[in-house]
């Protein structure tokens, strides 16, 4: 009896985790889409391309026709040649559609300190779909102006 009671606990706290692990709440898909958002925003104040790129779909393309590996040395070489980046962004709209959502975000976006000077306001409107289970970027627009702010302020 003392050396079963070893494997009966082993299996009852693994009984536990599994149920709990079943059962647990689950977020909800708006819920992944501003974490989503606050991970983007993350990443581009760390300025990791990386962690900004791996929120867009292989399938993005934009009204521009910019493609995922067309953002990518965009995004790579806008994130390396700034020295600090602050975004603080809110989402002012989101419907989601079973596997595709809308929404629309306003942003201000600072190169340098923020509250200073040179800030710049956008509004962007990003297209998403569910691929294998994760929330992805598959088109946006609105992010244009805070390229064009950038390189107006004399930046190297």
């Amino acid at each position: 009896m003392r050396q079963r009671l070893p494997v009966l606990l082993a299996l009852l706290v693994l009984g536990g985790l599994a149920a709990w692990w079943l059962l647990r709440p689950r977020p909800t898909d708006e819920e992944r889409l501003y974490r989503l958002l606050t991970e983007i925003s993350r990443a581009v104040e760390l300025r990791s391309p990386a962690g900004v790129l791996r929120h867009l779909s292989e399938s993005y393309q934009d009204a521009y026709g910019n493609t995922k590996r067309t953002l990518t040395q965009q995004v790579y070489g806008g994130l390396r040649s700034v020295e600090r980046l602050t975004v603080v962004p809110e989402i002012t709209a989101l419907k989601v559609s079973g596997d595709t959502a809308t929404m629309q975000v306003h942003a201000r976006v600072w190169f340098g300190q923020p509250g200073s000077a040179g800030g710049t306001d956008l509004t962007v409107n990003l297209r998403l779909a569910r691929e294998r289970g994760r929330w992805l970027v598959i088109w946006a627009e609105g992010w244009e102006p805070a390229e064009e702010a950038y390189m107006n302020q004399g930046a190297p």
